[in-house]
């Protein structure tokens, strides 16, 4: 897949998920988590409430966008490492959209 933002950048992220990044970030949301179970009402029907920190959401998106993006062109600079860094770095509007990309294809939902 290849993402274009309005500063000209050009991001180019592999087009699925693989099995080992799921499960890593499977992984992230589990250790952030904190699952209760009240069986207080009715024992046939026991309510779990599953919580996790804001934190662990933005972890796992630099985690996601680490290793989903291939490589990064403006012009003539192409960069192949350190993409959380170089991303961070932009503009809200650029940033957004690469976050948007990584995060519809890792929504923890799906996971």
């Amino acid at each position: 897949m290849v993402v274009n933002t309005p500063s000209k950048y050009i991001i180019e992220i592999k087009d699925f998920v693989s099995f080992g990044l799921e499960r890593a970030l499977q992984r992230i949301y589990a250790k952030g988590s904190q699952i209760t179970t009240n069986n207080s009402g009715d024992p046939k029907n026991p309510k779990t409430l599953v919580n996790f920190s804001g934190e662990i959401v933005l972890d796992a998106e630099d985690y996601a966008l680490e290793h989903l993006v291939i490589k990064i062109t403006k012009g003539d600079k192409v960069i192949t490492s350190g993409f959380l860094e170089e991303v961070n770095s932009w503009e809200r509007q650029d940033a957004s959209i690469v976050y948007d990309a990584i995060n519809k294809m890792t929504n923890p939902d799906v996971l």
